[in-house]
């Protein structure tokens, strides 16, 4: 895949655009709902490219970008023949952390849409892990016990699940597959292998989106 002037990638940059397109073909007038498509269009191209990683090598077509497989040394060779490696992991953490930039952006054009998000929330340091919080989790309990009231909101939120759900699938099979080859020797890069793999397991990208349902 090519990489877009920015350095992000192309695919879900021209996702965006279809997203905003659809929006004015559905009758829409506020550019909030316009940056809202936006970044919905790039969140659903993201989902789909992780979560076809596989199916697409197979395929032998390779959809992440050539400049992000460059700046992690990953060959598509590589990723064609299904080969793990800790550079590829670090390929898809990247994959992770632009995630969570979503996720961010999510909260953002929630609190422009008049939902109460936590003010430490919004301003928080973007480079520092992400920790739940109960009053984002309140804020997308508006959101999700309303959804006639919130549907883009809602939408949004359930797109972000489906992502988690598709990072969450990759990280499965990676364990198993690191399982089946080296059982419980120690990877390369230094790391406990499968004991490793197992505790990326327990992480969550968007936390509140998993714990509402439980509080609904």
């Amino acid at each position: 895949m090519k990489t877009s002037p920015a350095g992000g990638c192309a695919g879900p940059l021209v996702a965006g655009v279809v997203g905003e397109v659809a929006a004015a073909i559905f009758g829409q007038t506020q550019a909030q709902t316009t940056t809202y498509a936006h970044t919905l269009g790039q969140a659903l191209q993201l989902t789909n490219i992780i979560r076809d990683v596989g199916d697409d090598a197979r395929r032998g077509r390779i959809y992440l970008p050539v400049s992000e497989l460059q700046q992690f040394d990953v060959k598509a060779h590589e990723i064609l023949k299904r080969s793990y490696s800790e550079r590829f992991t670090a390929l898809m953490a990247f994959q992770a952390r632009r995630a969570h930039g979503l996720y961010d952006e999510a909260l953002a054009l929630m609190a422009r849409r008049g939902v109460d998000v936590p003010a430490n929330v919004l301003s928080r340091d973007v480079t520092q892990p992400y920790r739940a919080d109960a009053g984002v989790e309140a804020a997308w309990l508006v959101v999700y016990r309303d959804p006639d009231r919130h549907w883009d909101l809602y939408q949004l939120g359930e797109e972000l699940v489906d992502l988690e759900d598709a990072f969450r699938q990759w990280r499965f099979r990676h364990l198993t597959t690191v399982e089946r080859i080296i059982g419980y020797k120690r990877g390369t890069g230094g790391t406990g292998g499968v004991s490793y793999l197992a505790k990326l397991l327990e992480l969550q990208f968007f936390p509140e989106l998993w714990s509402i349902r439980t509080a609904m």
